[in-house]
């Protein structure tokens, strides 16, 4: 499970168990069907994560992460509205603020950065709504580099025996490799052949 995954559910946890407005109508997306809960007359709340930023720690093991976590809030209703969401975005401050850290997952104390909130009309009926932008901070190890040196040369196969290469050894004090010809006397296969001392 990704870290961001379990920031969301973790705080849709505490919503749903803090018994908000928005009573079981909480979700960890974005895509419900919003708009028949609050046909309803009902509150609802969803929690998804944005923005995210990262940096090492001062030893350069560690990744401190920032990431946006959003509580988004409806409701529908009348003239008492704004009461209502005010209401339930002292719900969602107050759940948040009984479990900061939810449950030692977060390295800080979640903070509230940002409060926005609107009202609509849609059709006959008006919908209000408002969004929390909570800092959450975590950190997760480093992927670093595989220990050791890479190779810089890879054999696959070993050498055939004498018999299957004519070698040709134009300089007999060479250790390299000084030319190379067909591996097979028929000139059935293209085997390079090795030329040069092995020893």
């Amino acid at each position: 499970m990704h870290y961001r995954q379990r920031i969301r559910d973790a705080i849709a946890e505490r919503l749903a168990a803090a018994e908000t407005l928005a009573g079981p109508n909480v979700f960890t997306s974005r895509a419900r069907p919003i708009l028949e809960i609050l046909q309803k007359r009902e509150a609802v709340l969803s929690v998804y994560t944005a923005d995210e930023s990262s940096q090492r720690t001062n030893d350069g093991r560690l990744l401190e992460r920032t990431v946006t976590a959003s509580v988004e809030a409806a409701a529908g209703g009348g003239d008492e509205l704004d009461d209502v969401l005010d209401r339930l975005a002292e719900q969602v401050e107050a759940a948040i603020d009984a479990d900061p850290t939810l449950g030692n997952l977060l390295s800080d104390d979640m903070e509230l950065t940002a409060t926005t909130s609107e009202i609509t009309a849609r059709g006959n009926q008006q919908v209000g709504a408002f969004r929390m932008d909570f800092e959450c901070r975590y950190l997760t190890p480093r992927i670093t580099e595989p220990a050791g040196v890479l190779p810089t040369q890879v054999f696959v196969n070993s050498f055939p025996g004498p018999d299957a290469y004519r070698q040709t050894l134009e300089r007999p004090d060479s250790r390299a490799p000084e030319s190379v010809q067909s591996a097979c006397d028929d000139g059935s296969c293209d085997v390079p052949a090795w030329s040069g001392d092995l020893a």
